[in-house]
């Protein structure tokens, strides 16, 4: 039974982190994009 509640502990802490990874990606998609946005915008002027 320890070797489940290992595995359980485990795989929560795997899905956390994917969890984090992925806003951690949205965060820098967009600030990625504001760069982009903000050098077009630079441009026209």
């Amino acid at each position: 039974m320890p070797d489940l509640l290992f595995w359980h502990t485990h795989w929560s802490e795997k899905q956390q982190v994917a969890g984090e990874d992925q806003e951690e990606k949205a965060r820098r998609n967009e600030f990625v994009q504001g760069l982009l946005l903000s050098s077009f915008l630079n441009d026209d002027l």
